[in-house]
This record gives C-alpha cells, sequence and structure tokens, in this order.
C-alpha cells in the first residue's frame, strides 16, 4: 500500500514538473535570443556547482581549520601541564616555608591573580605535619594557574595530587589539587 502510494506521489511530482517545464519554461526559454539562452544554459550549469561550494565546502573546510586549531592550542595546554608536573614532582621534598599551607597558598593565589577562581580550600589529614590542603580552581585561566602552581613549587610547596579538566571556555581549565 505505502509502494503505491509512493509511486503516485512520485508519479505526481514527475508530471507536474513536466507539465511545468513543457507549458512555462520552455516557451520561455525559446522566446529568448540565442545568446541570452547560452548565457542560461552557463548559469544552470555553474549555479548548482557555486552553490555546492558556498554552502557545503567553504563551511566545511573552515570547521576543520578551527578545530585543528583548537587540538593544537589544548596539544601545547597538555604538553605544558605534562612539563610542570614534571617539574613540581622532580623538587622532590619540601622546602623550609614561613607560615602555614594555607597562608602560603592565599598568598601565593592572590599574588598570581587566580584567588577568585579558587572556590574550595579545605585542609586534609595527613602529609608533613597534618597540613595538607585540597585546592578546587573553577573556570581558572590556563596561564594563570600554571604560574600560581610554579611558584608555589618555589615557595615549597609540593603537588600530591592533581587533576586538570578543560572548562566550558577555551583556554581556561577547571583543578581539583592537593598540597603540601
Amino acid at each position: 500500500m505505502k509502494d503505491m502510494m509512493n509511486k503516485f506521489t512520485m508519479l505526481n511530482f514527475k508530471q507536474y514538473w513536466q507539465s511545468m517545464l513543457e507549458q512555462r519554461w520552455m516557451p520561455y526559454y525559446q522566446s529568448l535570443a540565442e545568446r541570452e539562452q547560452r548565457i542560461l544554459l552557463f548559469a544552470s550549469v555553474i549555479l548548482p556547482f557555486v552553490l555546492f561550494v558556498f554552502m557545503v565546502v567553504l563551511p566545511l573546510n573552515d570547521a576543520q581549520n578551527s578545530k585543528e586549531t583548537s587540538l593544537q592550542l589544548l596539544q601545547k595546554e597538555v604538553h605544558d601541564a605534562e612539563l610542570l608536573a614534571v617539574r613540581l614532582q622532580a623538587q622532590g621534598g619540601v622546602q623550609a616555608r614561613k607560615g602555614s599551607v594555607m597562608s602560603v597558598v592565599d598568598q601565593v593565589a592572590r599574588t598570581t591573580q587566580v584567588r577568585k577562581f579558587i572556590t574550595r580550600l579545605r585542609p586534609q589529614i595527613g602529609g608533613h605535619a597534618g597540613q595538607r590542603l585540597l585546592i578546587q580552581m573553577r573556570d581558572a585561566p590556563y596561564d594563570k594557574t600554571v604560574a600560581f602552581f610554579e611558584t608555589l613549587s618555589k615557595k615549597g610547596l609540593g603537588l600530591i595530587q592533581v587533576k586538570f579538566q578543560q572548562a566550558e571556555r577555551q583556554g581556561f581549565i577547571n583543578v581539583q589539587a592537593v598540597v603540601e
């Protein structure tokens, strides 16, 4: 039943366009001068190609270029994060520092301008003299976060655990880290 309806509909569609071509477009085309007929034929051949290029090929090319750029940026960020992790782990033991872990982290966060991105600072059990601190950051700029952790390492704090996640905006990350 559906096949018959489909054939009937296709038959009607074909007949409609065939009658339109024979009754309207062919008389109009034949009434044109020979030069105008050639121009119309040329345009009818070129127009679908031009539309295909501008509506399909170029948008796909632009999307591919933006994805490649985004991928290169993310690969650079991953490489920088890996280098930072290696540097911080290679530092080894904790140097002598002034004040508690909480005060050092707060001071460094203010100087590196990431304090406003820190959503949680919570003391953790364990570590050297019981001074471990959980730091959670949300939508923090990647470069400022890297500078923050480098400054922490220079101040004698070591990273025990760190987890980076990409934020919704490009160039921003969410971080969860334990320092001591």
